[in-house]
């Protein structure tokens, strides 16, 4: 009996202690989530370095300085480039003048006519290394060049990624030749060369391009292949004859012909 009374004793002042505490705990709570709700929301775009940003609306919870202050992928130039007699080739030159940073994009190409119309649209994906220039190819368009005014390319998505290595930081091409191929051969140009990977890493694939120039600069074609299984620090020889014919052919400055190779990384 006295064990009883005893343990309903222990029970009544266990639930008086309860009682007791629990406003004081729930006010602690209360307190908490006022606290929290009244601290300023990460802003990333009020002009001040504040809730722990590395700098002025980057780092911390914002997205990285560099990325934020990375200059804009910029379109440097835009050609309309005949071939044959009822075709037209686009080459796009975009440059990336960032010194950290690589992005792989997003992009949407209008092309006009003279009247002022839209004929033709392209949208694709690619990637630009750091202080580095590409060139976008749209191939065989179905209208004559003559026919067109401009094509109006924009950039729809940029996604920035550290990277230190630029495209000349990766490969070397040496060995350089091009060559007006005979009557009796397959095709109007050859080029051919050497492609070396400076780093001790492989790539499954890599990109050449070809740019052709006129013996006064001008732009005259462009064309793009694949390099395929590149070894850590291993050197290839590659030749390519897949370019057709276009009218001022015979303006080719065969030493003047620019040779891009590129690939990501990572």
């Amino acid at each position: 009996m006295i064990k009883q009374f005893q343990k309903r004793e222990v029970w009544r002042k266990r639930k008086k202690f309860i009682i007791a505490v629990f406003p004081l705990a729930l006010l602690i709570l209360v307190i908490a989530i006022i606290i929290i709700a009244s601290r300023p929301a990460a802003t990333c775009f009020d002009g001040k370095k504040n809730n722990n940003e590395a700098g002025i609306d980057c780092g911390g919870p914002c997205a990285s300085c560099g990325v934020k202050y990375a200059a804009p992928l910029e379109i440097i130039s835009s050609d309309i480039l005949g071939i044959g007699q009822n075709a037209s080739e686009l080459v796009i030159k975009v440059r990336n003048s960032n010194a950290d940073y690589g992005a792989r994009f997003s992009y949407q190409i209008n092309v006009i006519s003279l009247l002022g119309a839209k004929v033709s649209e392209a949208s694709g994906e690619s990637f630009i290394l750091p202080h580095s220039e590409k060139y976008l190819i749209e191939p065989k368009l179905a209208f004559k060049a003559v026919d067109l005014s401009r094509a109006e390319v924009i950039i729809t998505k940029t996604e920035w990624f550290g990277v230190d290595k630029s495209s000349v930081d990766l490969f070397d091409i040496y060995d350089r030749q091009a060559r007006v191929l005979e009557a009796t051969e397959s095709g109007y140009l050859e080029v051919s060369g050497k492609i070396a990977n400076k780093i001790s890493h492989d790539f499954p694939a890599v990109d050449l391009t070809f740019v052709i120039y006129s013996k006064t600069g001008r732009l005259l074609y462009a064309a793009k292949t694949e390099i395929s299984n590149l070894k850590a620090n291993g050197i290839k020889n590659f030749i390519y004859n897949g370019f057709p014919y276009f009218s001022n052919f015979q303006e080719v400055d065969l030493d003047r012909i620019e040779y891009l190779a590129e690939a990501w990384p990572n």
